[in-house]
């Protein structure tokens, strides 16, 4: 929109929101808070054809965007945090966003029933009554408990079938959705993709376009290693667990059955996970392992060349080293058995006789 006139910034609340608007001049046009109102909105916005909209990306930015939208304005969601002109984020079609819903409602209804069935068996260790592995709804439902136990299993039962129910229903909408979809077939060609991963992945990224590399994917999908870096070191965390949570989930539990498989990736990281466990045996230095992320939190062993040493750095500042007792003039304490300095009787001994224990 080359013709605007008004900057319209929108800092979004739960019930009410702070409006500023900014002329072709640069001035302050306007400044107010109002109440969460559609038609409060539409009205004090004016125009859509001369006015350039921002949108905080916040809780619950869904319903204003979309509001915007169908009244004709031209809407840009920013993150106000991140450095940039306007450091704008990615809005997804309704249609996308309906189906990311759509995939966390059968996951969050997944994780209550899963909760639920965790207070069955904790009912059952109370009553000390061993899980049976066959036949689950027909021995809960033959157990003799006290009448105050029992109700309180029928009602979880109860739970655990209308969220069958639900889940059931879903699920099919899902597949539904997912046999109209081609990047589904061709997503599920991965070992541990399966059909709802698959969809719970084209939900979670949308538009692939908008990654230059697959290195900006993962680490927009918070799947990479966080860095912390101070005086010549580098130490290699674990991941950032920025972006989405549903989308990262989702691609760590396929990788997890990758190993399982007998593709040239599983094979892969078996060799490097044998190969670590031998060094670790021979105690090599592993800091220079190809995959730090596999195993275990990594340092970074070697200095910039340009980075003083730790005891040039004492040297240059001036610094004292550690000196031993002897060195510094003092009674080396008396050597106790190790025994003994771990024994309660033994602290408790001297503290009553008024020393510290050694």
């Amino acid at each position: 929109m080359d013709n605007a006139t008004r900057w319209i910034g929108i800092d979004l609340h739960r019930r009410r929101s702070q409006i500023a608007v900014i002329d072709e001049h640069g001035e302050l046009a306007l400044s107010r808070r109002i109440v969460n109102d559609r038609e409060t909105f539409l009205e004090l916005l004016g125009d859509p054809q001369s006015a350039h909209v921002v949108l905080e990306a916040t809780y619950g930015w869904e319903w204003l965007a979309d509001l915007l939208e169908e009244a004709d304005y031209d809407v840009h969601l920013a993150h106000p945090l991140r450095a940039g002109f306007l450091p704008e984020a990615y809005i997804a079609p309704r249609e996308l966003r309906d189906l990311r819903e759509l995939l966390r409602h059968r996951a969050t209804l997944t994780r209550m029933r899963s909760a639920v069935k965790n207070r069955v068996h904790a009912i059952l260790a109370k009553h000390g009554i061993a899980r049976e592995h066959k036949g689950g709804r027909e021995f809960l439902a033959g157990l003799e408990l006290r009448d105050a136990p029992r109700r309180r299993l029928d009602s979880l039962i109860a739970l655990i079938c209308d969220f069958d129910r639900e889940i059931e229903q879903t699920t099919a909408e899902i597949e539904q959705r997912a046999q109209a979809d081609d990047r589904v077939d061709v997503l599920t060609q991965s070992r541990g993709v399966g059909r709802y991963t698959a969809m719970l992945i084209i939900a979670e990224i949308g538009d692939i376009h908008r990654f230059p590399t697959a290195r900006h994917l993962c680490s927009w999908a918070g799947l990479t290693p966080s860095v912390r870096s101070s005086d010549g070191k580098a130490r290699l965390g674990h991941i950032s667990r920025q972006g989405s949570p549903a989308l990262r989930w989702a691609l760590v539990e396929a990788a997890q059955k990758i190993t399982t498989g007998s593709g040239p990736i599983a094979r892969e990281v078996r060799a490097d996970r044998q190969t670590a466990r031998t060094e670790d045996r021979q105690g090599r230095d592993r800091s220079r392992d190809p995959h730090p992320g596999l195993l275990r939190t990594t340092r970074r062993r070697d200095p910039l060349p340009s980075a003083p040493q730790p005891r040039e750095r004492e040297r240059e500042a001036g610094g004292m080293t550690r000196r031993t007792r002897k060195q510094q003039g003092l009674r080396p304490r008396p050597r106790r058995d190790a025994h003994a300095r771990a024994s309660s009787t033994f602290v408790m001994a001297s503290l009553t006789q008024g020393r510290p224990p050694t």
